[in-house]
Parts: C-alpha cells; sequence; structure tokens
C-alpha cells in the first residue's frame, strides 16, 4: 500500500514501480475504480477485488514482472501475449 493525494497522483505512484504484476483498484466509486484500473500499467489490474482469475482471463505482467506464469503449453501461449487484464465486478 502507498498513500498518494488525488488520483493522477495514485496513478503516477504505480506506474513508476518496476515491476507490473497486479494491481487492485478499491473504490466505491465504480466510475472511477475503472478509469483508475485502465490507467494502471501491470497484467492483471482488479477492481475491489485481488486475485480473483475467471476462467479464460489471460495472466501476465509488465516491466520486470514478465510475462507471468500459470499452465505453459503452446495452448495458452497466446494468452501470455495479451497486453491486459481488467476483472470488473459484474453487479
Amino acid at each position: 500500500m502507498v498513500k498518494f493525494r488525488n488520483e493522477a497522483e495514485a496513478v503516477d505512484l504505480v506506474n513508476r514501480f518496476e515491476y507490473g504484476m497486479a494491481n487492485s483498484a478499491r473504490s466505491a466509486d465504480l466510475s472511477r475504480a475503472n478509469r483508475v484500473a485502465e490507467q494502471l500499467l501491470a497484467g492483471n489490474n482488479w477492481i475491489n477485488a485481488h486475485n480473483v482469475f475467471g476462467y479464460g482471463l489471460p495472466y501476465g505482467g509488465n516491466n520486470l514482472s514478465g510475462f507471468g506464469g500459470g499452465v505453459n503449453s503452446p495452448a495458452t501461449f497466446d494468452d501470455y501475449l495479451r497486453p491486459q487484464t481488467i476483472a470488473r465486478p459484474l453487479a
């Protein structure tokens, strides 16, 4: 967790980290959480959750976090090439 003064500073702080595997945007304001998640540089961003994987969502990372892990097979290789996943709540 990192303290920040405003949304722009939060996004800037997160995007300056040398790793970028996963982030969580938490807010009662889902519009704000969506806006922030879409700006964060990471392979995976969750909204009001963390480390929840729906079947078929790719798992990857940015910068020194590499391309992620999971099942290493030719069938899943294409999923690792997708740039980003944002898991949004259905409600």
